[in-house]
C-alpha cells in the first residue's frame, strides 16, 4: 500500500440493546450500572424524536415510555454514561418491582428478555 489511495472505515459503534419485557406488567424504567456498583445510571423511560432517553427523575406513575407486558423497546447504548461491556441491568415496573440481569456482556447488538425469574 506505499503510496496508494487508502479508504479507511470504522466500524465500531455503540451497541443497542432490545429490553423485551416478559414479566406480566408494565415496565416504566431501565438502569444500568457497572456490575456491582453501588449506584444505578438511568430511570424513566423517555421518547424524545424517536431516541431512547433515561430521565433521572424517578416518577412511578408515568407510564408514557413504558413497555407493556410482551413488548420490547431499543436502547441505544451510546446515550449511556456508562463505560465497558459488562453491565447490570435492572428493570421495574409500575407496581415498583424490579428485574435484574448480573454480569450482562454487550459487545454488540442483542436482546435482553426479563421474566418472573428475574425478579429481586
Amino acid at each position: 500500500m506505499i503510496n496508494a489511495d487508502t479508504t479507511v472505515t470504522l466500524t465500531k459503534r455503540p451497541a443497542n440493546i432490545i429490553i423485551t419485557n416478559n414479566v406480566g406488567v408494565t415496565v416504566n424504567m431501565i438502569f444500568l450500572r457497572i456490575p456491582n456498583s453501588p449506584s444505578w445510571t438511568g430511570g424513566n423511560i423517555r421518547i424524545r424524536e424517536g431516541i431512547v432517553h433515561l430521565a433521572t427523575e424517578a416518577q412511578t406513575d408515568d407510564i408514557s415510555g413504558s413497555i407493556v407486558n410482551r413488548d420490547s423497546m431499543q436502547i441505544w447504548m451510546g446515550n449511556i454514561s456508562l463505560s465497558g461491556e459488562r453491565f447490570d441491568i435492572r428493570i421495574d415496573d409500575v407496581q415498583g418491582n424490579s428485574y435484574v440481569k448480573d454480569n450482562v456482556e454487550v459487545k454488540s447488538d442483542m436482546t435482553i428478555t426479563f421474566t418472573q425469574s428475574d425478579k429481586r
